[in-house]
């Protein structure tokens, strides 16, 4: 009896240590600043984060801590900022960047956190600033740079030795 009893207790002790729980955080002033998942005090599942006017600032997924799968980040003004994937808090895959305006600043992919591929950056007006491949966040191969007025400046091809 004592055993099955210790068994009990062993097993209600475990299931309250992991159980996961919705929480909120809040501003001083009141206003929603955080809310999502929690298991063993650990951020899990799907998150929102809130700027203190409160606007969305970010919205994705946790695991242990850690920012997994699609991820979308947000200027102050409630425009989309950028928005990819992470594997163990690490930018992967193809990500998109935006000005405030809403235009297109940048695209391209990383890989375990580095710019890598083939990557497109643009001025405010749309047009298109440089474009060219990286290779572990470092500029390598062909790039192509360009005046603000779309006119191109310059072809450069890149000799990067033991990447």
């Amino acid at each position: 009896m004592k055993n099955t009893l210790f068994v009990l207790i062993l097993f209600i002790s475990f299931n309250a240590f992991a159980e996961k729980t919705y929480i909120k955080t809040h501003y001083k002033d009141g206003t929603l600043k955080a809310e999502g998942w929690i298991e063993n005090e650990l951020k899990t599942e799907h998150w929102k984060f809130y700027y203190s006017n409160g606007n969305l600032e970010k919205t994705g997924e946790f695991n242990n801590n850690l920012y997994v799968g699609f991820w979308k980040f947000y200027y102050d003004n409630k425009n989309l900022e950028s928005e990819g994937h992470f594997t163990n808090s690490n930018r992967t895959g193809f990500w998109t960047y935006f000005y405030r305006d809403k235009t297109i600043k940048k695209i391209g992919e990383f890989d375990n956190g580095s710019e890598t591929g083939f990557w497109k950056e643009y001025f405010t007006n749309s047009n298109l600033m440089r474009e060219g491949f990286y290779s572990k966040g470092l500029f390598t191969n062909y790039w192509k740079f360009y005046h603000f007025s779309g006119k191109l400046k310059k072809k450069v091809t890149l000799q990067t030795e033991n990447l």
